[in-house]
C-alpha cells in the first residue's frame, strides 16, 4: 500500500488478527521499513 501507511497497518493488523504468525519476517522485511517507527506498527508486533 505504497503512499498509505494507515491502510498498510490495516492490512497487516488484519492478517495477524487471522492467525498470521511469522514475527521474524515482519520485523525484518524491507518492504515495512516505512512503517517500523509507527506506534501502530509497534503494537502489532508486541501483539504477534
Amino acid at each position: 500500500m505504497l503512499g498509505n501507511p494507515e491502510e498498510s497497518l490495516n492490512c497487516l493488523e488484519k492478517a495477524v488478527d487471522k492467525g498470521y504468525g511469522q514475527k521474524d519476517w515482519v520485523e525484518h522485511d524491507s518492504d515495512l521499513d516505512s512503517l517500523r517507527e509507527r506506534p501502530r506498527f509497534k503494537g502489532i508486533i508486541e501483539a504477534m
